[in-house]
């Protein structure tokens, strides 16, 4: 069996690496061919999208499309189509549409509930999303794969045939940190993300900096862009794929604060998976998939409040023995249902369901 994977970024976005790219040697050693086709190299993608400049941004799209126009000309020879979010991020799912025809094998992967408009979608370009994207691409697929069980159940009005795969981490390439440190040295609060999610940050603006005023700290952002805040010492590390894992290592502790509305319930609760992969203790907001993956007070805090992240971040700031144990116990907790090893059964299940009866 031969599988075409479509995602609508390059390797150097999580999503494409986690929910494709990871599970690739397991194909290989369950005797599968594969080829991975992303809009366009990574450089490239940097250089277009990853900008502000309006025509370099009108470029990328123009030779993204027409790359795009390239590849579906192989995808009749492939047993299984699988497309991550689509082969576009705007519009309708024209040239989806047009896969289907020379190949109905589809395997439509979501981890975003794109249906609902995100609470940062507030710029010119968020006019142009296609919120039926989701109903549209499950409607065309064989199978549907999705992260959460709140994607699942929209995902249903479309399609039957649908299987959830959490965006799990590779737990081989994810250590647990030195718990160790040096006495006096300030504790390290974490924030890890895209920079559309440093909004949800800046509502924990108030906690920081009375947490700030009371205990020697500092905030780590790793991202592509930052923050200022007064009062609060801010490390601006530039996120790097090669330094992904040591990065999160060099934290004590990993927050998540979200919204609590359709779009974030829709998260996959990525960040949580990463921190407890290399054994930080976690302090989240209550929202989506977040309640199962922590467990209040055991691997981890639920936080509905500022007071309570306060409450929650005073308490491990003060205790490194309880950031270490929940630290190990979130470790324990993803190891059997967020990696990827665990995952891969499911996964390449999926992709021989949607090729069964090829002429179909």
């Amino acid at each position: 069996m031969k599988a075409l994977f479509f995602s609508v970024f390059p390797t150097t976005n999580a999503g494409t690496r986690y929910r494709l790219c990871k599970y690739f040697p397991y194909l290989q050693n369950e005797g599968m061919g594969y080829k991975h086709f992303p809009p366009m190299p990574d450089p490239l993608f940097r250089f277009l999208y990853q900008t502000t400049n309006p025509l370099k941004k009108a470029t990328y799209y123009f030779l993204s499309y027409l790359i795009r126009c390239y590849q579906i000309l192989w995808v009749w020879k492939y047993d299984v189509i699988f497309v991550h979010q689509g082969l576009s991020y705007f519009g309708p799912p024209v040239l989806e549409n047009l896969i289907a025809k020379l190949n109905p094998n589809i395997v439509f992967d979501t981890d975003d509930a794109h249906f609902a408009k995100p609470t940062f979608a507030t710029g010119f370009a968020a006019r142009f999303h296609d919120r039926e994207r989701v109903a549209k691409l499950s409607k065309l697929a064989k199978q549907v794969v999705v992260s959460v069980d709140f994607i699942k159940e929209y995902a249903e009005q479309y399609n039957s045939n649908i299987t959830v795969i959490p965006t799990s981490i590779d737990l081989a390439s994810y250590q647990i940190k030195d718990y160790q440190k040096p006495c006096g040295a300030k504790v390290i609060i974490g924030w890890a993300g895209t920079a559309s999610g440093l909004l949800y940050l800046r509502e924990l603006v108030p906690v920081l900096q009375r947490l700030a005023r009371h205990f020697a700290i500092q905030l780590k952002i790793i991202c592509s862009d930052f923050i200022d805040l007064e009062e609060v010492e801010v490390i601006q590390q530039k996120w790097s794929l090669r330094n992904e894992v040591g990065d999160l290592q060099s934290l004590d502790i990993g927050i998540m604060p979200l919204s609590n509305t359709e779009f974030e319930k829709g998260k996959g609760g990525f960040k949580l998976i990463q921190y407890m992969g290399v054994g930080l203790p976690v302090v989240c907001s209550p929202v989506g998939i977040n309640v199962e993956i922590v467990q209040n007070g055991i691997n981890g805090f639920l936080a509905d409040s500022h007071e309570e992240w306060y409450e929650y971040l005073s308490r491990l700031i003060e205790d490194p023995g309880l950031r270490e144990r929940l630290g190990r116990k979130g470790r324990e907790s993803i190891e059997g249902k967020f990696t990827i090893e665990a995952n891969t059964a499911k996964f390449v299940e999926v992709l021989k369901q949607a090729c069964k009866n090829r002429s179909t």
